[in-house]
């Protein structure tokens, strides 16, 4: 669980919270619309059957895990943005551990999903035992790309034509990884 956070962005003001189980059917509403945009995702919404008791209960696994977290991104009393993370178990991978974040179409390029992530990377921070967090994007993703480059993310591998987006359409998906030491980069070290 974390501190909630209110803060400042382009079109209003965004509260950052652990999620709790009512939060059940508002992030599965979230995930649906980001999932049927179809773009940047590997899911595909026949695939999605996740219940509003299933994740009532992945919700619970969560909060009481010290080894993850779930935040939401709440505007106007509306969850707008997600993030989840949760930490490897294996024994010599423990230090490290993955995210997944969405944000509503109406939302991105409004700072919610630099929020959240910096909110990430302060919790790692205070769990010492968490000194590299890493995720996956679609290399066509520019927008996020662009987002964790800025937040010290590095591209550490690729995997050549991982995803088939239709018959004949592939992407690469690429694997990227920050110590949670290091700093992002300033406008002036991004160019």
């Amino acid at each position: 669980m974390i501190q909630s956070r209110k803060q400042r962005c382009k079109a209003g003001c965004l509260l950052i919270r652990s999620a709790v189980p009512e939060d059940a059917a508002a992030l599965l509403n979230l995930t649906r619309s980001v999932i049927a945009e179809e773009r940047y995702q590997v899911t595909e919404l026949s695939e999605f059957r996740t219940t509003v008791e299933q994740e009532e209960k992945w919700i619970r696994k969560i909060s009481d895990s010290p080894d993850g977290l779930l935040l939401v991104a709440e505007a106007r009393g509306e969850i707008i943005g997600m993030l989840n993370f949760h930490r490897e178990k294996k024994k010599r991978l423990r230090h490290t551990g993955f995210f997944g974040m969405s944000v509503c179409k109406e939302w991105r390029g409004n700072k919610v999903g630099f929020t959240l992530l910096r909110t990430l990377l302060d919790w790692a921070k205070a769990h010492r035992v968490i000194e590299k967090v890493c995720l996956e994007v679609l290399a066509d993703n520019d927008a996020a790309i662009a987002l964790y480059h800025r937040l010290g993310f590095r591209e550490e591998g690729r995997w050549i034509r991982q995803v088939k987006m239709g018959e004949g359409r592939y992407m690469d998906l690429i694997q990227m990884g920050r110590f949670v030491e290091e700093k992002e980069q300033t406008a002036e070290q991004s160019g």
